[in-house]
Parts: C-alpha cells; sequence; structure tokens
C-alpha cells in the first residue's frame, strides 16, 4: 500500500521504493544509506520525487507545510513506513542476511 497525506492542500503519494526510485534518489545525491542518518534530506528527496519538483521547491513545500502547523514527524513517518513496507528494500536486506 502505497503511503499519502496532505501537504499543502494537496494529496501526495509516496512512491514505492523500486530500483528506479532508489537511482532517482542517487541521482539526487540521495543514498538509502541517509535513510535515518540524515533525515531532513531524505525526506526532501522523497518529496521531491512525490511532487516531480527539484529538491529546493520540496524544500519549499516542506516550509509552507510546517508554518502552517503540519507535523513534521508525521512526514517522517510516512516516508519511513513506505521504505519498511517496500517490496524491493525488504528483498535487498533479505539478500543481506
Amino acid at each position: 500500500m502505497k503511503e499519502q497525506f496532505i501537504l499543502n492542500g494537496k494529496n501526495v503519494v509516496i512512491p514505492e521504493f523500486t530500483f528506479n526510485t532508489v537511482v532517482q534518489l542517487e541521482e539526487m545525491g540521495i543514498s538509502l544509506a541517509e535513510f535515518g542518518k540524515s533525515t531532513l534530506r531524505f525526506v526532501r528527496a522523497v518529496i521531491a520525487v512525490a511532487l516531480d519538483v527539484s529538491e529546493k521547491e520540496a524544500g519549499i513545500a516542506i516550509d509552507k507545510y510546517v508554518i502552517d502547523g503540519g507535523n513534521l514527524t508525521e512526514l517522517f513517518e510516512v516516508v519511513s513506513q513506505s521504505v519498511v513496507d517496500s517490496g524491493f528494500i525488504k528483498a535487498l536486506t533479505s539478500n543481506k542476511e
């Protein structure tokens, strides 16, 4: 199930974390290793992918969201849950064991 939330009045669907999504994030300079380490950069990049905008535009949208009373923790949780639920990520982690 794809995670979603309302960001500035717009329904945002977090993309399924597939090989292509991971590559798209890497093209932005964000690796999966940053998940849990550089949470702000990771979340901003995922929101950029979800909105199909630049990272800067995603940051501006997140600013507005928080200023208007949005909960940054909720945003982190939605992105984190989408990573945890990803079949591709699950397969990667099970292949390491």
